[in-house]
């Protein structure tokens, strides 16, 4: 879990430091109809935070949680579904909603600001890939 959350956190970061179409000085990345792999948050927050939340106040139950649940999934479909329609030519690698809400998908890059203008898109974030260090521990003697 550490190592998803570390990932999640290394794509956001490198989402606010490098737009999705610039490089420095402004120069494209590639062309308008490439193909590329982006992260879409959705406004809602996710379950883990809906739970907290209502942890806190006290008034936790299962059925309350199973019940946003549900309602996330279908919102979530619903964005995507709203994508479709309005041309945005997308294939969805996969969806999140335990503990960041929004999906991965493909997409040209002359779709990202269509797909940024959809009701419930907060953030659209390149999809970069991430190598971890390999990372050796020894223990002290």
């Amino acid at each position: 879990k550490r190592v998803i959350a570390c990932a999640l956190a290394i794509m956001l970061v490198l989402g606010l430091a490098l737009p999705l179409n610039a490089a420095e000085g402004g120069a494209p990345l590639a062309s308008a109809d490439r193909e590329t792999r982006v992260i879409v948050q959705l406004l809602q927050n996710p379950v883990l935070v809906y739970e907290t939340q209502l942890k806190e106040r006290g008034v936790y139950t299962a059925q309350g949680l199973a019940t946003y649940s549900n309602s996330l999934e279908k919102n979530l479909k619903n964005v995507i579904s709203q994508a479709k329609s309005k041309g945005v030519d997308l294939r969805v690698e996969a969806q999140y909603t335990h503990s960041f809400f929004g999906f991965s998908a493909s997409i040209t890059f002359n779709k990202i600001t269509e797909l940024e203008k959809l009701p419930g898109v907060k953030k659209v974030f390149p999809d970069l890939p991430v190598e971890l260090p390999n990372i050796s521990y020894t223990v002290p003697q």
